[in-house]
């Protein structure tokens, strides 16, 4: 059997099904003309709710647990976000921002997932250490590799008492490999003997013509280094050394000796 109680005539229904044991609530839409149901009391358990609209400033639904443990939550719009707050423990639980992200103010640990733990399950030496990575996944430049190109051999008594090249030694080209996950480099440069004048030691690009670095030495500053613009050492281009008086002196001579192309990489 069913009864019904009519609350605004025509508008607005209570309605008790006695068979299946519900009580519901119905509204009449008017614009789809049609009996809506809204709410669903279900005697045999709990009741259904089939649509809820709360229209006020800040609605608020709560879920008081009166079980034994049971907590205190509600779930509330304020500003345009949905808050999920627990007042047992006078804490905002989680945050729904459409404008910006979902933010969980504190991390599960009793049977959910611990953000914080996670990632250190992951790591080296965690319990689920992820294998495979690409070296993209690395922090930039966590491993770094330190190598040499050495240029030349010892050549003696090379006379500086006019200017120019005196002497070319060694030549690479720089291939794409060389190139990857280079860093930074630097030219390592030595004279063992030079009695007057200056001369200019030159990583030189033989392809474009042109002086990638320079370092100048005379008898005061036979060992110095430079910096290279790894920009300048490019690939598909021949590069070498270059020993090239840039004062003479009278009766002016050096020794070269080797020297080196420091290339530094970061795997990254």
């Amino acid at each position: 059997m069913v009864y019904t109680w009519e609350l605004a005539e025509g508008k607005v229904k209570w309605i008790y099904d006695d068979e299946r044991r519900e009580i519901y609530f119905i509204w009449w839409n008017s614009v789809a003309s049609a009996w809506e149901k809204k709410l669903t009391l279900r005697l045999s358990d709990n009741f259904q709710l089939t649509d809820l609209v709360i229209e006020k400033e800040r609605p608020t639904v709560g879920f008081k647990g009166l079980e034994v443990g049971g907590r205190y939550f509600t779930l509330r719009e304020d500003g345009g976000k949905i808050i999920f707050r627990n007042i047992t423990d006078n804490i905002d639980e989680l945050t729904i921002d459409p404008a910006a992200r979902v933010t969980l103010h504190r991390h599960l640990t009793a049977g959910g997932v611990s953000l914080d733990l996670h990632q250190l399950r992951h790591i080296y030496g965690g319990a689920d250490a992820l294998t495979g990575l690409d070296y993209r996944q690395l922090s930039a430049d966590s491993i770094r590799l330190v190598s040499y190109i050495s240029f030349g051999g010892t050549r003696i008594g090379l006379a500086a008492d006019t200017t120019g090249v005196k002497y070319e030694a060694g030549s690479t080209v720089v291939t794409a490999d060389l190139k990857r996950h280079l860093k930074a480099a630097t030219f390592e440069v030595v004279l063992s003997r030079i009695t007057g004048g200056t001369v200019a030691v030159e990583l030189f690009d033989y392809t474009a013509g042109t002086v990638i670095t320079s370092v100048s030495l005379t008898s005061a500053t036979r060992r110095s280094t430079a910096a290279v613009d790894i920009a300048k050492l490019v690939v598909g281009n021949e590069v070498g050394v270059r020993w090239n008086v840039t004062s003479a002196s009278a009766g002016a001579v050096f020794d070269a000796d080797p020297v080196r192309l420091l290339l530094i990489y970061g795997i990254s």
